[in-house]
């Protein structure tokens, strides 16, 4: 089999899997709105978003640029992927996920 079949299949399967996750997050978060830390203290999850967002992140900027991919290139997948960390973390908060998690 083609290997550049097997890495499109395994993208595509990958990217589902983040879609399901994802979708369920909204739909439990339409539903718990669970918005009691946002409410109560709202520059603790000022500060968690941004950790959330920025730091998972940062190694990506180390291995795309120690393997000579641009600096513009490196800066989109890292907004890219600090996006998508921070989309999670506002739907596990209201969603109840966290509370669930850390109580």
């Amino acid at each position: 089999m083609d290997l550049e079949f097997q890495y499109y299949i395994f993208e595509l399967g990958l990217l589902f899997i983040i879609f399901l996750g994802l979708a369920y997050l909204l739909g439990l978060s339409m539903l718990v709105r669970d918005t009691q830390l946002i409410v109560e203290k709202p520059l603790i999850f000022i500060i968690e978003l941004i950790l959330m967002a920025a730091l998972p992140g940062v190694p990506i900027l180390f291995f795309v640029v120690s393997r000579g991919i641009s600096w513009n290139t490196a800066w989109t997948w890292y907004a890219s992927l600090s996006t998508k960390f921070a989309i999670f973390h506002i739907l596990s908060e209201i969603s109840g996920f966290y509370r669930w998690l850390f109580s």
